[in-house]
Formats: structure tokens, sequence, C-alpha cells
């Protein structure tokens, strides 16, 4: 589950429709929920969505299990334009690595485009099969510059890029074969030899990863007595030692399969319950669980919650297979916007946040609100598209505008810890 700047959702998963309209594993929302009819007749798989990732160009990277996407061949993963046709200038040569199938679980693109997707693969030809591996952004083949993830008795579910570049792999181990359940490598895919990775011989995964402020690591799953701390969630520092001053006490009684930091430093949990934790693990009081989503009552695999996403106003989407309380059906998506979620407040952004000059001609300067943590700066054309992206920006920074037609442009500023700013420019020759 992805969010667009525009306010839209594109979807993936494991369905057939979206109340009524036929949608085959992805499909995209409008902000208030309703289909995108259009979209989702064109971007269609004929197997599970797992993954997806939004290119700073707009264009949607798709994982998953699949061997065709909107209505082209293409195996575990492809890219779709914004309309939901296929980019046919994206093409990925991967194979199949064995009975196995190929399967893309976890996606990430790098501040320079490139494109980290984990899962089980082959990528570089042959048989020899990649669990983490690194495309080029604009072609889809694979990237020279980086070494491949591919240790034995492991898999890859989860992937969380820090802002140092380097990146945190969240794996999966099978019985009796000793396997790596976390690590983290450098951007170029060599191992972090600084960081302290986690082995276990026993069946456990790791479903989720996320960050705080502070750099340290929150990672969900099912452990299965690997290392020490809790069976399903646990807060390791930056050097990967589990941190035991965080001491989750929420109720989840299985696998975590989804994790989300609020701006306001509190996690969000999901599984069979969404629970939100305070900084040192204990339920946050003020967010009321019992009538927050629960995993349906189904014979079916994957109950419960399999994503989150917090909107830039503090409102929750939640998704899976959930019983929202007070129902009487089971529902694949709902958005929270009780009391009990946190609004972001973006007054300070926004009272910081300045541009100048207007009218610009060959450069736009931009000072940012560095307390409230400036993610992406993206400059839009009159109709909404990107034509300038920076990622991971400082707070004082120049746009070049060379190359840019003349005529009125907005600046949108997105935050960490406050909702998005946007200013209007005007651009002269």
């Amino acid at each position: 589950m992805i969010r667009q700047p525009d306010g839209n959702y594109v979807l993936g998963g494991v369905f057939t429709e979206i109340n009524g309209t036929p949608a085959n594993n992805l499909a995209r929302l409008l902000p208030d929920g309703t289909v995108d009819a259009a979209f989702t007749a064109a971007s269609g798989a004929n197997g599970p969505v797992l993954a997806l990732a939004l290119q700073p160009d707009g264009k949607i990277v798709v994982g998953g299990s699949f061997s065709a996407l909107s209505g082209q061949k293409r195996l575990a993963v492809g890219r779709l334009l914004a309309t939901g046709a296929i980019d046919n200038a994206f093409m990925p040569s991967l194979a199949d690595p064995g009975n196995a199938g190929s399967t893309v679980y976890s996606l990430a693109v790098q501040p320079d485009n490139r494109i980290l997707l984990g899962g089980y693969f082959s990528v570089r030809g042959g048989a020899t099969r990649q669990l983490l591996d690194r495309l080029d952004g604009a072609t889809g083949q694979p990237d020279a510059d980086f070494q491949p993830y591919q240790p034995a008795n492991t898999g890859v579910y989860s992937l969380l890029l820090l802002p140092s570049g380097k990146i945190v792999v969240g794996g999966a181990v099978a019985s009796y074969q000793q396997g790596i359940l976390l690590t983290q490598l450098h951007p170029n895919g060599a191992p972090d030899n600084s960081f302290t990775s986690l082995t276990n011989s026993y069946t456990s995964e790791i479903r989720a990863l996320a960050v705080d402020e502070a750099g340290n690591i929150y990672a969900a799953g099912s452990y299965n007595s690997a290392g020490t701390g809790h069976p399903f969630l646990r807060r390791l520092r930056p050097n990967g030692t589990t941190d035991a001053s965080f001491d989750y006490r929420g109720n989840q009684l299985n696998t975590i399969k989804a994790l989300r930091m609020q701006p306001n430093g509190r996690l969000l949990a999901g599984g069979r319950l969404l629970e939100r934790m305070m900084p040192v693990g204990e339920l946050d009081a003020s967010f009321l669980s019992k009538d927050a989503p629960q995993a349906a009552r189904s014979p079916h695999n994957n109950l419960g919650i399999n994503a989150l996403l917090v909107q830039p106003d503090g409102a929750i989407l939640v998704a899976g297979s959930l019983l929202q309380p007070g129902l009487n059906y089971t529902t694949a998506l709902v958005r929270l916007r009780d009391a009990n979620v946190l609004q972001v407040s973006s007054s300070t952004a926004e009272a910081r946040t300045s541009v100048w000059p207007v009218p610009s001609r060959e450069v736009l300067h931009l000072s940012l609100d560095a307390s409230s943590a400036p993610q992406r700066v993206q400059l839009l054309d009159a109709l909404g598209r990107p034509v300038r992206t920076l990622l991971q920006p400082t707070p004082a920074l120049a746009v070049p505008l060379t190359g840019l037609a003349p005529g009125v442009y907005h600046v949108q500023v997105q935050y960490a810890k406050a909702g998005p700013v946007v200013r209007r420019i005007v651009i002269q020759d």
C-alpha cells in the first residue's frame, strides 16, 4: 500500500474485486476510497502483489508472485506508468531460480532512483538465485555496482533503507538450517561488519522493520528463540544489539506483520491486533486497541493486519483481512480518524518553510524546517507532474530551474514530523 502525492492510494494483494469493481490483485483508490476504475482495469497482475514502491517521477514499481502485469509478460517485478499501463522502458530480466518459483516480497527505492528488491529470484542469469539485488532505476537491468545478497538457508521478507544509505535486511529461516534472520548491508550490498547480525536454526522470520529518529531499529515478526528479547517485537540499537530498555507489553499472540512509526515517535504494530506503543514499549492507553480493526475470523491464511500507512494529516490506513468492531462483515481496508489518532501539526513547518525569489529564473532557493525532518522536495508543474525531486534535502538548498518552461509551479515539501507544505511560484524567462 502506497500513497501518491495527489492523495490517491495504490493497493496490492490477493483480490478479484473492490466493492464490486473487478480488480486483479492491484488497484488504485481515490482519496475518498472510491475505485479509480481506469487505472485498476489497466494495471492488474495474474498473481499476488506483495510489494509496491513509488519512484520520484511517479512511476510505480510492483513486486510479487506473478508472470504478467498490465497484460504484459513480467516475472515477479515490473513498473507501471501513472495511468496503470506497463512501462516498456523498464525490462527486468528475472528468471526462475528453481522449484520454489520467483517472488519479490519487498522493494525499496534508493535516493539515486535505483531499486532494491528482496525475495527469491535470479536476475543475473543462470540458475544462481539472489535474495536481494539492485536494479537500474531507468531500465530495470541488474546493477553491476551492487553485490548480490545470497547467503545459504535464508530468505528475505523485509527491507529498511536508512538515511545513511545502509540497508537493513529482515530474513526468513527454516528449521534445522542455520540462516541469517537480520543483518545490515552497505549501500553497495557489502556486509556491514559493524552491525551485529542475528542468526537462527529454527523457523523464524522478520516481516516488518521501522526506524526512529535516534536511529534505533524496530524489527517485528516471529523470532522463535533467536537471540534475546520478545518473541514478536524488539528494538535494536543502530549497531544491531538488542535494546533491553524497550519492553514490548502488548497483546499480540502471533507474528507481527506491519510496523509504522508515527511523527510523534509512537510505534504502530499490526498483526492479529492493531496496537500503539510508547517509546519504552508499553501500550499507549490513549489508543483504544479494542475499538481498532482486528484479524477476521476466517479459515484462510494471511489473517489480520498486513500493512499500515500514516497520512500527512495523522490518519491511519489499515489493510489486511479485518474485522472492524461493530460490523458483521470482513473488510480489507479502513481509515482511522477517531480522537485516538494523533494529528500531525504542520504550523511550525509552515511558518519556517521559505521559497525565493518569486518570480524565479535560473535557481530557486529554499529554507526548510530542520526540526520537522524534511524528507522530500518536489517541484510540480501546472498538471501536478513532478519535474524536480530531491530526497533527504538539507535545510538550505538551491534547486536549478534550467530547462523548465515559464509558468506557474508548486513546491511541495514532505516532512516526517509535520504535514506537507506547498508554495506557489512562477518561473520566468
